[in-house]
């Protein structure tokens, strides 16, 4: 990777310099940088010149948020991968490289041999264009799962196959423990994650997710199946059909660990003007709302938005599917959501 070099996903709200290159933009002492904004290659179309714009470096925090509107009359759209290039005086932007076989190859390996996506892979599912933050929070996660794992289901070393739902490009699933012979599969969304993944991890299988059931794999085949941040971004009729089908996925006495957002993640976390619509949606729906956001626009199909249920809905509602061993509070997990931890009957 060039030491200069870094990439992003362009928000249809924002596009975030990576953390790596405004350190070093700040470092250099830069008041304003200039910067140049090449225009969105165009098959057949005429050709747009660049763009010069300044950048004001001391004034602004680590995570630089630049708007997008500039960037969509060049021709770009929400979801394109940005390019970053900084040779010390200026800032270019340009379209980035979505080969993944390519970058695959020229890819950064970490201390344990995990190779790790381009920065904008990251972003499309973190909202964060941080490799430090990818590689630290997948290790704490993941062994989080596990000791999670051990504490309430049973031992971990007897687990024959884990399935990660929402997979996105590895963040957790390259971190899980290589050795007992454990076999690993993901479910995502995305294409490019999962080419992603079947290049890096050959050993696992990878498998394409959609809006409802089934996906392509046989049931009653795994020990434990985990999904961070699925459930809070589907709607009500997705989380059921979903919430079924993790059951015909499932062994008997197989465990699922599924992430949510109850009321204490709404007390702590949610923005002040989310709270009041949140709370009447709960009563109006049985402990269930979902609002429609575009956040993730080209990104993740329309219906990806922004789910929140109550305690009480989780221990009715997926309590009809599964025995509920224990929901855990939001600020004790990694993620900072809340978390159900389900076993299927025997």
């Amino acid at each position: 990777m060039h030491p200069n070099r870094a990439t992003s996903t362009l928000f249809s709200q924002f596009l975030v310099i990576p953390t790596e290159l405004t350190v070093k933009m700040k470092g250099d002492g830069h008041q304003k940088l200039p910067a140049v904004l090449h225009p969105r290659p165009q098959d057949g179309a005429n050709a747009q010149e660049s763009r010069s714009a300044e950048i004001p470096i001391s004034q602004l925090p680590d995570k630089i948020a630049m708007p997008t509107g500039g960037f969509f009359d060049l021709g770009y759209k929400a979801g394109d991968p940005m390019q970053f290039d900084y040779d010390g005086k200026q800032l270019v932007i340009s379209l980035a490289n979505r080969n993944v076989a390519e970058l695959v190859e020229d890819c950064e390996i970490d201390e344990a041999g995990v190779k790790i996506p381009p920065t904008w892979l990251i972003q499309a599912f973190t909202g964060a264009a941080d490799t430090i933050d990818h590689i630290e929070s997948g290790k704490q996660a993941a062994e989080y799962y596990v000791d999670l794992y051990n504490r309430l289901c049973g031992d971990f070393g007897d687990v024959e196959r884990v399935l990660d739902f929402g997979c996105g490009c590895g963040r957790v699933l390259s971190r899980m423990p290589s050795d007992g012979g454990v076999q690993y599969f993901g479910v995502d969304l995305r294409e490019d994650a999962l080419e992603w993944l079947r290049a890096t991890m050959p050993d696992g299988t990878f498998v394409a997710g959609k809006a409802m059931p089934p996906v392509d794999l046989e049931p009653g085949q795994f020990d434990f199946i985990y999904s961070i941040s699925v459930l809070t971004h589907l709607t009500q009729e997705q989380e059921g059909a979903w919430l079924d089908e993790w059951h015909r996925l499932l062994k008997p006495g197989g465990h699922v660990f599924a992430t949510f957002r109850a009321e204490d993640w709404v007390d702590q976390f949610a923005y002040e003007t989310q709270k009041d619509g949140i709370r009447q949606e709960w009563a109006d729906n049985d402990g269930f709302c979902y609002q429609k956001h575009d956040y993730w626009e080209g990104l993740f199909p329309e219906y990806y938005s922004g789910t929140y249920h109550t305690e009480g809905y989780v221990r009715t509602t997926w309590g009809k599917r599964f025995e509920i061993v224990e929901l855990l509070p939001a600020a004790g997990t990694p993620n900072e959501q809340n978390m159900a931890v389900m076993k299927k009957a025997t």
